[in-house]
Parts: C-alpha cells; structure tokens; sequence
C-alpha cells in the first residue's frame, strides 16, 4: 500500500554535501518502488524568508545569538508544516526529519494528523556545532544542543542511523526502535565513462589524486596535501584536484607552497553536484583522510564522498574512522589506514602507481556500490520502517 511521505527539510542537491544527496536518492527511490514522497526545502522561498526569518532573526541577533537562532528555527519550522500539511492535504502517514533539532515540528505535526515521526541521524549535532567554532565542550550552547539531542530522539516513533558508528552514539539516550540503513547512491548517475577515461588517459602525471568535500579540519585537507608532498619528494609524478572550499582552503594552499607543489594542486572551489561524476572519472584515486569533530570526537557517519567515488570506479584510501570501514573493503575497493597516519596514507597512494592494481580495484570498487549502497535498496528498507510505524500507529488506535 503507497504511503504518504514527508522528507524534511532538504538542502539544495545542487551543493556538495550528504544531506541534500541522501535526500534526493532516497526520494527517487521511494517514487520508484510507488509512494507518493514530498521533500520540504531547507531553505523557505524568499517572499517568506525575508520577512518571517532574516530579518526578525538579524533584529534580535543585536540583543542575543540565541533568541536570533530560536526564532529563526522557530519560523522554518511553520513553514514547514504548513508546507507538509498542504502538499499531504492535511493526511501525511510519516513525516521523515533530516535532523533532531526538527523534531518539535514533526511531533507537531502528528498531533494535528497522527502520523509517525521518524528521524534520520546523519551526524553529530553538539560535536559538529563545536567543531565549527559556534561552541566550546560544556558551554551553554553546547549544553543546549546535548539536551536538544537527548530530549528529541525520545519524541520519535523510528529512528534511522545511516551507520553504526552512528547509531552507537544515539543508542545511549534513544528509547524508540532503532535501525542500520546505510545511505544509498544513484549508480546510474555516478558510474564510470570512457569518456572520464579518455580525460584521464591524457593525463601527464602518473598518479591523478581527488580530494572532495568542504575544507575544514575535519575533513583532513592539510593532510591530503602533505600526501602529494610525499609522493613528489619520493619521484613520483603526481598531481591533485580538489574539489570544494572552506577555511583550510589557504592554509591547504601554504602547505603546498611549503612543500613546492602548489603548481600541482589544481583548487576548484564549490562544484555543483551534477558536475561531481565528470570530476571523479578524471582521477585514480580519492583521499578521505577525515578526523573526528570536536573534543567528543564525533566521525565521519557515512561520506557519500566515497560512495560516488566508488560508483564511479575509483578508489578510495581513508583514515579507519566514523562510517567509512562500513564503505571500504580495506585491500578490495580502496585502502584503509590508522587514522591521522599521513605517512601511512601516502605509502597507500604509492600502491596505486601499479596500473594493474588501480583497475583491478576500480572495478570492485563499481561492483560493490552496485551491489552494496544502490538507492534503490535503501529506499526499500526506509520503507519497510515507515510500513512498520504506519501500522504500530493503527495498532495503537
């Protein structure tokens, strides 16, 4: 029986991140296997936002950056549901959050229409928020976002984590059922191409490194650099793309000029989505040397970075952290190696200087996002948990 599903709020698939790409393939998956979905934008239309939420939020920013935050997440959140509640007519069966600091309007919500509530936890929250620079372990912000998490998860009917690094960390305050469902990638639009090939054939340098996602310090760019640094001081004719922006973008860049390989760094800035696979098909091999955020350590849950990469047929060499010993077969489809170990994540680009071994692995790694993280194989099993609280809810009544 189709279900009526709402995914809120959505980032704009358009930018690089997983969110906005976790979205976008699990709602064509959900279409595909027949439910009628509608995914809510993060951001409301400006007619809305520019009146209701920047510039009441920037007002009340003068007196206090957390009355200016409650009241802006306080104006999404109508926006939200009054968005659900006319594109549902008034009867959604699940509304599906994207973050736990969303859950008060979804618990709205299913008092005006007794859905269920379901939450997705993708990350972090007071870690993440602490790794930005917005706070400081134990400060009231902090504090504040902690009891936000602890407080929230118990308002949900289901809660979906898209890793078990992940759902460890929320099983400690959660009470509602919890399940495992690793995010899932579209491998038709992220595949290998002789075109991608042909570009890469072209190449003069031996060893084509990638790098992608946002530059910050959790992300390990600096670290991704001192590899190249590395491998040229060792002869090896090696190049990097680096696909993103953020604050280590110049740091990143000093790195490289300290190291005399600045003129082999090719920095691309934000790439929009849809130019991701082209970017990918040009390399072989992707470095994902993420860090735990902030002093709780909080890791990387589940990159789509390295999900798109491997369905693209490259590589991945990354730190043993977070989510992604669950994406890379270590020695299959990619290498893994302690995290923080720079030197041990240059001597795993060495190994792919073997033309042999960088198809070889290429190949697997295709393979197994085809038959490991398809989008539609997640949908599938997002389904099955909206299937299971639709019906606890009718039970209950």
């Amino acid at each position: 029986m189709p279900l009526k599903i709402l995914l809120v709020p959505s980032p704009p698939f358009e930018e690089i991140g997983g969110v906005s790409t976790h979205v976008r393939m699990l709602a064509g998956g959900l279409q595909e296997l027949g439910h009628d979905v509608h995914v809510i934008a993060w951001l409301p239309p400006r007619p809305y936002r520019a009146p209701f939420v920047t510039l009441p939020g920037l007002a009340l920013g003068t007196f206090s950056g957390y009355l200016s935050w409650r009241w802006v997440l306080a104006a999404r959140h109508l926006y939200y549901l009054v968005e659900g509640l006319s594109a549902t007519g008034f009867s959604p069966d699940v509304i599906n959050v994207q973050n736990v600091m969303h859950i008060s309007m979804a618990v709205r919500l299913k008092r005006l229409t007794g859905c269920q509530v379901v939450v997705t936890v993708h990350g972090f929250l007071a870690d993440e928020a602490e790794e930005a620079g917005a706070c400081a372990r134990g400060d009231a912000l902090w504090t504040r976002l902690r009891n936000l998490e602890t407080r929230g998860f118990r308002h949900a009917d289901q809660i979906i984590a898209v890793s078990s690094s992940t759902a460890a960390y929320v099983d400690e305050f959660a009470h509602a059922p919890l399940s495992v469902i690793n995010n899932g990638i579209d491998t038709q639009m992220f595949s290998p191409s002789r075109a991608g090939s042909d570009l890469r054939g072209q190449a003069e340098s031996d060893l084509r490194l990638l790098f992608a996602g946002a530059l910050e310090p959790h992300k390990g760019v600096l670290d991704a650099v001192e590899v190249l640094v590395r491998l040229r001081e060792a002869g090896i004719s090696a190049e990097m793309a680096v696909a993103g922006d953020g604050s280590e973008r110049e740091p990143g860049r000093q790195v490289a000029e300290q190291g005399n390989v600045a003129d082999h760094i090719s920095w691309l800035g934000a790439v929009n989505k849809s130019d991701m696979p082209a970017f990918y098909r040009t390399g072989d091999v992707l470095l994902m040397p993420s860090k735990p955020r902030g002093s709780g350590g909080g890791e990387e849950p589940f990159p789509y970075t390295a999900l798109e990469a491997m369905a693209c047929g490259i590589p991945v060499i990354a730190y043993h952290t977070g989510g992604l010993p669950e994406q890379i077969k270590d020695g299959h489809t990619g290498v893994l190696v302690p995290a923080g170990d720079s030197r041990a994540l240059a001597a795993a680009a060495l190994l792919f200087t073997d033309e042999a071994l960088k198809r070889r692995m290429g190949l697997n790694a295709r393979r197994h996002a085809e038959e490991r993280f398809s989008a539609l194989d997640m949908a599938t099993r997002f389904a099955d948990v909206y299937k299971k609280a639709a019906m606890e809810a009718k039970g209950g009544r």
